[in-house]
């Protein structure tokens, strides 16, 4: 099942496909509802230093500030420390606690949660990252995944047998090869974002994770085999004009009677005035 798209940065009236967005000052005012996620993204590119400077010294936790003088070339460090800036505000977001309170812990699977502060909401996040990109889907109830990947070339035939079955691999090899790449990275973006939502890692062979792809760039995509799981339950998000040079899809379990809506945000909630807004594109529904 897809989940239904909207755009916290939409105007009244929609507009076309390539063209920017206006803010929606109501979306801002009001907290994230059950029904509801909330999709984060943030170009590290953009960040000046001093913005990181100020992320890292007043945002991110010791351990992760710890964490953040480890890596060896800047690049890393940049997406590390605004990977954790994102993160932390999107949560306070939705709540209005400060970013820097935020306490994170493994769960019983290893997949991040939120530990503290003491009596904070019951969110659910997960965040990805790639070359240029980094994305955080936040929501109320149910688990989230998110998984973003950057398009660059062509695609290994090796890499497609062994993350895809037989009739996935023979849907690939049915596109044109100048879009073979986009149509392989649709399907892997859509198994590494329900691979991320169960918090299941390794565990869970990506050639088990099943889809039914149809369409230009497989446009329709559906779960139609998992072990130990019910497909019905889950529902996938894939914005079509979201950015050229990434792919990306949002996984979200949810009753099989209900309907998610995936609220696409820029940074306009990170806790610093210095960021500029990446412009959202609609990616229509």
């Amino acid at each position: 099942m897809s989940a239904r798209l909207s755009s916290a940065t939409r105007s009244s009236a929609a507009p076309a496909p390539h063209d920017p967005c206006v803010v929606d000052q109501a979306f801002w005012s009001r907290e994230l509802s059950p029904e509801e996620v909330h999709l984060w993204y943030l170009r590290p590119e953009s960040c000046e230093d001093q913005v990181l400077a100020d992320w890292h010294a007043g945002l991110l936790s010791p351990e992760e500030r710890e964490k953040s003088r480890c890596f060896v070339f800047d690049k890393d460090r940049r997406l590390f420390v605004a990977a954790r800036a994102l993160i932390r505000s999107a949560l306070s977001h939705d709540c209005g606690i400060p970013p820097a309170r935020w306490r994170f812990a493994p769960g019983p699977q290893g997949k991040p949660v939120v530990a503290g502060p003491q009596g904070h909401p019951p969110l659910r996040f997960n965040l990805a990252h790639t070359r240029g990109l980094v994305v955080a889907a936040v929501a109320r109830s149910g688990q989230v995944g998110v998984d973003v990947e950057y398009v660059a070339g062509g695609v290994d035939r090796t890499l497609i047998e062994t993350c895809c079955c037989a009739s996935e691999a023979a849907a690939i090899e049915r596109v044109s090869v100048e879009d073979r790449a986009d149509a392989f990275l649709a399907l892997w973006t859509l198994k590494e974002a329900y691979v991320k939502a169960r918090g299941i890692g390794l565990a869970l062979p990506l050639q088990k994770v099943v889809f039914e792809v149809a369409g230009q760039g497989f446009s329709r995509a559906r779960l139609a085999a998992v072990p130990d799981d019910d497909p019905a339950e889950w529902q996938f998000f894939q914005p079509r004009d979201f950015l050229p040079e990434h792919r990306l899809a949002v996984a979200v379990s949810r009753h099989r009677a209900s309907e998610s809506e995936v609220r696409l945000v820029g940074p306009m909630g990170l806790a610093h005035p210095r960021i500029a807004p990446d412009p959202v594109r609609s990616p229509g529904r």
